[in-house]
This record gives C-alpha cells, sequence and structure tokens, in this order.
C-alpha cells in the first residue's frame, strides 16, 4: 500500500519503474476503482503495464466508493502491480461535488503537482464526463503533451428523470461525439467505435479487455463430468428492473435467450448444471415472468447464486466446461468488448455466445469457443446439443488451449501501441 511517502519519492518508486521507466509520465484518469474493485480497473491497469513496458512512468488516478474525506484531494491508493503508482478521490457525494467531478480538471492537475511530475509525455481519459475531459485535454497541452480518450462504451440516454440523468444525457453525446474526436488520439475497444471515429483522421489502436492469465493446475483443465452432465457458467449484472423499465434494449446480456436455447437443448436430452451469477430468480422473473413455466420445465438444472465475492466466481468459472452468454446488437453492445470474454478464456473456459464483432475475431471453433446463431434460438439450442455431446478429452483439450492461448496477454498488444504512440508524436 502507498503511502504519503510514496508520492514525495516519485518518479522513483518501485525497482521496476525507475529501472525501465525512461520515456516520460502518462497519466490514466477515469472511474476506475483501484486496485481491482470494477471492470474498469481491470481494462486500465492491463493497459498500464503496455505503456510500462514500452518505458513510460504510468499515474492512475481512479475514483473510490469506500471511503470519503475532507476536501476530496486525491490520496494515494494501492495501484494492484510494482511500477505503476495509484491515486484516488471519492466518488462525489451530493450535486455540487457531482457537477465539480464532471467539469473540473483538478483531482488531474493536483496529482501531477503532488507527485511532482515534470516529464509529462500524455494522459488518457478512461469514459470520462466530456467538459472535465476536455479541460483535462488542455491541461497536457498546457505540458507540451498530448491528451488521447479510452473509449469502451456507448450508452443510451438514460428513461430515469432527474437533473443528474439529464445531464449524463447531455454529456454521453457531447463526449462521444465532439470531445472524442478533438483529442490528439483515440483508445478503443470494439470495430464499431474504431469505425465511427476513423473519418476523424486520429490514430487509433483498438485494445480489447486484456486479461492477466492466473497460473492453473493440470488438474484445473480436467474435465470428467458426472453422468454427462456439463457444467455451465453465467456471470452478469445490470438485471434491476428498476432500471430496465418495461423493455429490454436496456440489457446488455440476453439471458432470456441463454434459457430459450437451452430449453431446446434439454428437450434434446442433453443435461447441464447452469450456475448464474450476479442475480437471483425473483429477480429474473421480474424482468421475465413468461418465463416461469420454461425454469419449471429445467428446475434442478440451473442454480442462480445473486452476487458472490469474485474469487468464487473465478473459481467456478474455472471449473465450468463452458461458460454462456448472448447479446444484443444495440449501439451499447457494439460499442464494448465483453470481459467475461476474455476473462473466461483467461481462466481456461472456452465460451457460448453469439458472434457479436468485438469477439467474432478471437473465437476459433472448436478451441475458444462456439459461435451460435441467436435468430433461431430452437437452432441455437440444437447446436449447444451438439456442443455437449462431445467427449471429455476433447472439452479438457479446449479448456488447456484456452489457458495456454494468452489472446488477451497484454504482451501481445505491445507492438501496436508502440505503433499509435509514434503516430500521435508525427
Amino acid at each position: 500500500m502507498l503511502n504519503a511517502s510514496s508520492i514525495s519519492e516519485f518518479p522513483g518508486n518501485g525497482e521496476q519503474n525507475s529501472a525501465k521507466a525512461t520515456l516520460g509520465t502518462i497519466l490514466y484518469v477515469g472511474g476506475f476503482e483501484l486496485p481491482d474493485r470494477n471492470a474498469a480497473a481491470q481494462r486500465v491497469t492491463a493497459n498500464a503495464k503496455i505503456f510500462r513496458a514500452l518505458g513510460y512512468r504510468v499515474l492512475l488516478l481512479g475514483v473510490t466508493h469506500q471511503r470519503s474525506w475532507p476536501g476530496g484531494a486525491p490520496q494515494p491508493v494501492d495501484a494492484g502491480d510494482e511500477g505503476m503508482i495509484g491515486f484516488e478521490v471519492p466518488y462525489p457525494a451530493g450535486m455540487k461535488a457531482w457537477l465539480h467531478r464532471i467539469s473540473s480538471p483538478g483531482p488531474a492537475a493536483e496529482v501531477l503537482r503532488r507527485a511532482g511530475v515534470t516529464d509529462l509525455v500524455g494522459v488518457i481519459c478512461y469514459n470520462h464526463p466530456a467538459v472535465a475531459q476536455a479541460r483535462i485535454a488542455a491541461l497536457a497541452h498546457s505540458h507540451g503533451a498530448w491528451a488521447a480518450a479510452d473509449c469502451t462504451e456507448w450508452y443510451a440516454p438514460s428513461r430515469t428523470r432527474g437533473v443528474a440523468s439529464l445531464i449524463r444525457n447531455l454529456d454521453i453525446p457531447l463526449r462521444m461525439r465532439f470531445v472524442n474526436k478533438r483529442m490528439d488520439a483515440l483508445i478503443t475497444t470494439s470495430p464499431f467505435i474504431s469505425d465511427y471515429y476513423r473519418r476523424a483522421g486520429q490514430p487509433i489502436v483498438e485494445i480489447p479487455t486484456l486479461m492477466d492469465p492466473p497460473v492453473l493446475a493440470p488438474a484445473d483443465l480436467m474435465v470428467k463430468r458426472t453422468g454427462g452432465v456439463t457444467k455451465l457458467f453465467f456471470a452478469g449484472s445490470g438485471f434491476d428492473p428498476a432500471q430496465v423499465r418495461n423493455s429490454t434494449d436496456g440489457l446488455k446480456d440476453r439471458l432470456d435467450w441463454v434459457f430459450e436455447a437451452l430449453d431446446a437443448t434439454h428437450m434434446r436430452g442433453a443435461k447441464f448444471d447452469l450456475n448464474l451469477y450476479g442475480l437471483d430468480r425473483d429477480q429474473y422473473l421480474a424482468l421475465f415472468p413468461e418465463h416461469e413455466p420454461l425454469l419449471a420445465r429445467l428446475d434442478g438444472m440451473y442454480h442462480f447464486h445473486g452476487r458472490r465475492p469474485r474469487a468464487e466466481l473465478l473459481s467456478e468459472l474455472t471449473a465450468a466446461h463452458f461458460s454462456i452468454f448472448f447479446r444484443s446488437r444495440t449501439r451499447t453492445t457494439l460499442a464494448g468488448f465483453p470481459g467475461k470474454f476474455s476473462e473466461s478464456i483467461a481462466f481456461g473456459t472456452p465460451v457460448i455466445t453469439n458472434a457479436m464483432p468485438s469477439v467474432a475475431g478471437f473465437i476459433e471453433e472448436g478451441r475458444s469457443g462456439f459461435a451460435l446463431d441467436t435468430a433461431d434460438l430452437a437452432a441455437a439450442g440444437a447446436r449447444i446439443a451438439e456442443v455437449f455431446a462431445m467427449d471429455d478429452r476433447a472439452i479438457a483439450d479446449m479448456k488447456s488451449w484456452c489457458a495456454q492461448s494468452q489472446l488477451f496477454d497484454y504482451g501481445r498488444y505491445i507492438e501496436p501501441v508502440r505503433t499509435w504512440l509514434a503516430a500521435i508524436r508525427t
């Protein structure tokens, strides 16, 4: 854990940082919770490793829901990896604090001052509020540095009422359609976003959600099904009926499609055990009350576990034979990259999904997983039954391939980022 003395010691904090960081400092700013409390933090720290490997010092400025303090000035926090320096500010409480966050570059300027940065070369804003991002870009330019946006989402307008929703509905198009196009460069996570900004002429590097591969023992990848039952894993969020209202448009994950396809699989005599995390049965039926008979037919073949600690989820993911999720094609889903896909591959579990553009290039049939056409869920269910008919050795081979593939290791993106950086400087 960093403490106040760590700030004054920057930039020589950590042997790896002082030994390799010779090209200057890059500041990454956004709503991530260090060291790994949300998916945003996992993405940003993985990207930061690329810059560190290229010889840059990396400062991370995130937020925290865990604590608050008077004044809200940036405080040191464990960045979760040697050679990266973390700071955080409290998540805004109240309208005044929230308006300050979405309009001010103050925390970024304060981190640069307190860390004694004299060699700033770039600032990256991760899905940052439009006005604050524009002002942070101006701050970077005042230091002679470039400013980039890491753009991984494009949410639809919020249906809820209130000032916060109104401002959010104004902020997103302002950032996506105007501010991002005026940044010096862009990091994206999907072909959809890359193609949208291509005409702006900025250097673009497309980086999916990266994942540090765990150390897995051979036993973790063995498959020995009992009674021919295939173990499935699903984890998701955003199933709050109050937020989705009367439409499924706000759902990233179409769990209803998963159940309908598996219902067709079950009718073909296939056996499975679907373990679901992130929601409970009541939440699901609040969204899809028409599925109560379907769930009754599949009784005993699925288990809702609700929200559980991340360590438990990763253990269950590794033990599963396949993970499964489907997504509809909306601007929100097209803009992002599903972290659950890269996480599943990294933890040695092939994925059954539909071929969204962001993941299509990573699906190798019979190795990393299977891509299904969800336009015909009965046909998708029949295909799943065929997958479940594979013998244990074939599934174990898929799990081993996933674990050894390093598809989402940050090292694969060092050269593309090096090329991107060179384009910014020219």
